[in-house]
């Protein structure tokens, strides 16, 4: 039987994978992705508690207490936070199974699950970076969007690239090797599959964002 993990994995991709590859049942998967979707839903929350845009359309509205509207917004979007990752997983997984359908579902959603968790990793330094030098997402040190909004005027350009960070090419790279041992298809399929299912991701986040 394969526990689910959250950490481990992705610091010992291999030995992980080949365990959950080995395993006919696993047992803590839906605990684990319930308390992804608590620590999601509270990083949520303090993005956009800490995000100076927020502030500044508050003040637009001619709203003086502030503090109490950043406070009613950030947790309207940390409860709808608590829903983020379990969508996001689940859609991943469906469309990866349409390509790699000789895997079980369970297994891709746990690879899935354990990709999102690079995610949040992520969103958890963008939150410290947030509170400690008081910059929106877009100035984030991990990705490309303060090197974008130099270069473009375009909104939806700097928002792709803020979709380009150190977090999200770790978490290509952790889906290839997994589905590399997972998966019989070719590398060159896996690999082509995996950045393509990301860049529509990318484009769909930007665009909506």
């Amino acid at each position: 039987m394969y526990s689910v993990k959250l950490m481990k994995p992705l610091l010992n991709v291999k030995e992980e994978i080949i365990s959950l590859k080995n395993s006919e049942t696993t047992k803590k998967l839906l605990l684990k992705v319930l308390l992804l979707s608590l620590i999601g839903a509270i990083l949520t929350a303090l993005t956009v508690y800490f995000s100076s845009d927020l502030e500044m359309q508050i003040r637009k509205t001619g709203e003086t207490d502030i503090e109490k509207y950043k406070l009613i917004t950030s947790a309207v979007t940390g409860i709808l936070g608590l829903f983020i990752p379990i969508v996001t997983i689940t859609l991943f997984t469906i469309f990866s199974w349409i390509f790699f359908q000789e895997l079980s579902f369970k297994k891709l959603f746990i690879v899935q699950t354990y990709s999102y968790v690079i995610g949040v990793v992520g969103q958890l330094g963008q939150v410290l970076i947030m509170f400690s030098l008081g910059v929106d997402s877009l100035y984030s040190p991990f990705g490309l969007a303060s090197l974008s909004q130099s270069l473009f005027d375009s909104k939806y350009i700097n928002s792709l690239m803020n979709c380009f960070t150190i977090f999200s090419v770790w978490s290509v790279v952790f889906q290839i090797i997994s589905l590399k041992y997972l998966s019989t298809r070719s590398k060159k399929n896996i690999i082509t599959v995996v950045i393509l299912l990301n860049a529509v991701s990318w484009i769909l986040l930007a665009a909506w964002s």
